[in-house]
């Protein structure tokens, strides 16, 4: 297991036990899945379906003998299922999202069920962006539920009442392989519930990902997913990725996610402990180039805008998720031009707008 998710599960274990670490413990959760989902988004943009979908070592046993498409279904099923038919008793995100149409599944099960080649015709059948949509809409959920709970929660059982929903449901398979679940899930507690699913269960199917990886020889990917150091703080990521030797960040506030480039010398200084965290996110908007910015800050619509249209290239290891109004090319030209912040990104946007100019007088 790498050692970091390790020492970072086994420490939220040790913290969720005891009332006065019980909020740490849920905080170390949270970090522990942002970097794990981290892993995940940085596979996007280095796959291609077939990747997704490829199953290397479907004779042996064990989570690696699946494929990745497979294994990112299984994980935020069974998280969507005991997060919220069991623990919190809402709709799942499956139902409430509309994701079986969306993702193109032709189940609602955890896909226990499956086995060898059903498992890589399953995964074929999923549509990879929406997929990621799904597993990013359940993860948040998800953490809103964790916030929420108490340590005087954790002792809660699964209630008959609970159970029974789940029952009817039909999201369990009545195969061997997997109506063991529902016994397994209802004889824990909320901590019990936390500490696999959550947490343990993540780690062991992104491992078995990793080892897939390393056999289908991703270019980029063939170090076992290791072609990228992330570091993060409190609203702030930022990106090496080591093949293309490119360096980029994300910002992310209540109300506005921003894409930046950045440079060396940027990434440099916030891996330094000698900064403190809100200079850092400073830093990066005050010398990286925006490449993207989403914007729902309550004041008026959501909008997004595109100042660099190579930014899912750029930064493929970000995960976000489609927007539904993006700025008109000729306005963003426009705020390009008229904006000092962002001078950064007029040669570029000149350049695209000549090439588009060429297109349309052809």
């Amino acid at each position: 297991m790498n050692k970091d998710w390790s020492e970072k599960n086994k420490t939220l274990q040790t913290e969720l036990r005891k009332r006065d670490t019980f909020d740490q413990g849920i905080s170390t959760l949270i970090d522990l899945r942002s970097g794990l989902m981290d892993t995940i988004d940085s596979w996007k943009g280095h796959l291609t379906a077939d990747d997704y979908c490829a199953i290397p070592y479907i004779n042996a046993k064990g989570y690696h003998s699946k494929t990745i498409a497979y294994s990112l279904w299984h994980i935020f099923r069974i998280e969507d299922i005991v997060a919220h038919t069991l623990i919190k008793g809402d709709e799942q995100v499956l139902f409430t999202g509309g994701y079986q149409k969306r993702t193109g599944s032709p189940l609602i099960t955890t896909a226990n069920e499956l086995k060898k080649e059903q498992i890589a015709d399953f995964s074929r059948q999923l549509d990879i962006d929406e997929l990621y949509n799904y597993i990013h809409e359940v993860k948040l959920k998800t953490e809103e539920i964790l916030t929420g709970l108490s340590f005087d929660d954790m002792k809660t059982k699964v209630s008959d009442e609970r159970r029974a929903q789940l029952e009817s449901l039909g999201v369990v398979s009545p195969d061997e392989d997997a109506i063991w679940l529902i016994d397994y899930w209802c004889g824990k507690d909320v901590r019990g519930l936390i500490q696999m699913p959550f947490s343990r269960h993540w780690i062991m199917h992104i491992e078995a990902c990793i080892r897939i990886l390393g056999k289908l020889k991703i270019p980029g990917l063939d170090d076992g997913g290791k072609h990228m150091e992330l570091i993060k703080g409190s609203d702030w990521k930022a990106c090496f990725e080591k093949e293309r030797g490119l360096y980029t960040a994300k910002t992310s506030v209540p109300g506005a996610i921003k894409l930046f480039e950045i440079g060396k010398d940027v990434f440099e200084e916030l891996k330094s402990d000698k900064i403190p965290d809100e200079d850092k996110y400073r830093l990066i908007h005050d010398k990286g180039r925006m490449l993207y910015m989403d914007i729902d800050d309550r004041c008026g619509p959501p909008y997004t805008v595109v100042l660099d249209d190579d930014y899912k290239d750029l930064c493929p290891w970000t995960g976000l998720p489609e927007s539904t109004f993006v700025w008109p090319e000729e306005l963003t030209d426009a705020a390009v031009e008229l904006f000092p912040s962002q001078e950064k990104n007029r040669e570029q946007r000149r350049k695209k707008r000549e090439e588009r100019n060429k297109k349309k007088d052809q």
